[in-house]
């Protein structure tokens, strides 16, 4: 499957940091996919899509406008993890069709679903979870992306089955940490009595983004500290 990189110009940081927000959430998901293929299923078995990548790549504009009509894109560490559920969520769904991957949150097979409602239905259920203020538009956008597809037991088993993929990655992911404050701002007095070690903002800025990150629950490491150094020395120590 391919993928491309839609490079519109934005608010707060432009295309370059889409495109570098987006080249490392599908390169994050590519390390974990390869981590986690099956040994029963040919690594050339096609995906559940016959090779059109047109679900992933609305959605993902989808996610995009989504996010700048929400907040204006001024949190792209939200936007990733937003944008990593949804490919999961999806994943998961068109694993559940035709499985070429290990599937992430959801196990199950449903191979008479259609793969473009499972994959569509999948992200629209994870954008209206995390961006509740944009449901109108989300629903308009599902609408669309099934009206082209033929009524019936496919279409409908397809959309039960992107929901049942969202739910599971939702689920997976509540509670995982990333609700701390964005910004935390230093006092004036922590700036003057900070202790060799302490971090310490660059002027102008007089705060940390998202301290509360790095004890967020991983999407592919057992924990946070996994593969981190030994403690350093102690910056006053011989050493």
């Amino acid at each position: 499957m391919t993928f491309k990189i839609k490079t519109t110009p934005l608010p707060l940081g432009g295309a370059s940091t889409v495109a570098a927000i987006a080249a490392l959430v599908l390169g994050l998901f590519a390390m974990w996919a390869a981590a986690c293929k099956t040994t029963d299923v040919s690594p050339e078995a096609p995906s559940a899509l016959d090779g059109s990548n047109a679900p992933v790549v609305e959605w993902s504009e989808a996610a995009y406008e989504a996010f700048v009509a929400e907040e204006k894109y001024g949190n792209p560490m939200r936007a990733v993890r937003v944008m990593a559920m949804v490919h999961l969520a999806q994943h998961d769904a068109l694993a559940a069709i035709r499985p070429s991957y290990a599937p992430y949150a959801l196990h199950t097979r449903v191979p008479e679903a259609d793969a473009v409602a499972a994959a569509s239905a999948a992200a629209h259920d994870v954008l209206v979870a995390e961006l509740p203020g944009q449901r109108a538009a989300l629903a308009a956008r599902l609408a669309r992306s099934l009206e082209s597809l033929a009524q019936g037991a496919g279409r409908e088993s397809g959309v039960a089955l992107g929901r049942r993929a969202a739910e599971a990655i939702l689920q997976r992911r509540r509670g995982d940490g990333s609700d701390t404050p964005v910004m935390v701002k230093f006092t004036a007095e922590q700036l003057q009595n900070a202790r060799p070690g302490t971090y310490l903002p660059i002027a102008p800025a007089d705060f940390i983004a998202a301290p509360g990150w790095r004890s967020m629950r991983p999407f592919g490491l057992q924990s946070p500290e996994q593969f981190r150094v030994s403690q350093h020395p102690a910056l006053d120590s011989a050493e």
